[in-house]
């Protein structure tokens, strides 16, 4: 959060709010910002010309305390982002798991003989107990595959907009691919 005050002049608040471009004028409020933006939208391209030529020379751009603090988020959301990707491949993988087992379910040819595991003890059903048992827990898993899924478009998201901030200022003297994406891409 800036300790700036606001960047529009008789705006006494604090600057909660800070210019993503060149992260320099604080502001109060997303109006302010937007009142402000045709008096400062020269300065503030200025900035990033001169930013962009010191990065194609290779001279170091400074790292503002906003700065370090968006490359701590996108640290953060990407190490989320690994962890709900993990999630999503295990229950992609156990979903696969109950389809097989509702397979294996309907080749049975006694009536009796499924066994279901719950916790460390299997208990004897019928094969229809032990389909339902299977289509409920393949519900769970669709409605946790959906959730993940939102929550993984929402960090991607976050983290498209970080990064779209920090490679403006520092181009290629940053690096935000992880190992991963860099192969994907």
């Amino acid at each position: 959060m800036s300790k700036r005050p606001c960047g529009v002049s008789g705006c006494s608040a604090a600057g909660t709010k800070v210019c993503t471009g060149c992260g320099e004028v604080g502001y109060c409020s997303k109006e302010h910002q937007i009142a402000h933006w045709k008096t400062h939208k020269t300065t503030c391209k200025q900035k990033h010309k001169s930013a962009a030529a010191s990065a194609s020379r290779g001279e170091e751009i400074p790292v503002t305390w906003e700065d370090q603090s968006r490359i701590n988020d996108f640290s953060r959301l990407n190490l989320q982002l690994s962890k709900l990707d993990d999630e999503l491949r295990d229950a992609r993988r156990e979903k696969e798991n109950l389809k097989d087992a509702n397979d294996e379910i309907d080749m049975l040819l006694d009536d009796d003989a499924c066994k279901v595991k719950i916790g460390e003890v299997f208990i004897d059903v019928s094969n229809d107990d032990a389909n339902e048992f299977v289509s409920e827990r393949k519900q769970q898993i669709d409605d946790r595959v959906a959730e993940l899924d939102r929550k993984r478009e929402e960090i991607t998201k976050k983290m498209d907009t970080l990064k779209a901030m920090l490679y403006t200022k520092f181009g290629k003297q940053i690096n935000l691919e992880n190992a991963e994406q860099t192969r994907d891409d």
